[in-house]
């Protein structure tokens, strides 16, 4: 099982509001063939250090994959730039 964290507080180009970027991010992981076995609630956090930026909008997924560590990072990443 593998853990990570997902967090956004921008509004994206494609997805609108950031928690609905953060659930297309969850379905293009689900597409690269990476199975989505859990996702915590949506939870609301204040940037660190204080700014007047937005708050965020953060969850932790629980993925099963066969792709090593560096190649998973790397799809993550891509995923990332992609939304």
């Amino acid at each position: 099982m593998i853990l990570i964290g997902l967090g956004a507080n921008l509004p994206g180009a494609n997805h609108g509001s950031p928690r609905d970027s953060l659930a297309a991010a969850i379905l293009e992981i689900e597409a690269e063939g990476v199975s989505v076995t859990g996702r915590s609630g949506w939870y609301s956090s204040a940037p660190v250090p204080a700014s007047d930026q937005p708050d965020y909008v953060n969850a932790v997924a629980a993925l099963e994959t066969d792709l090593a560590p560096g190649p998973l990072l790397t799809l993550l990443h891509d995923i990332e730039t992609r939304l």
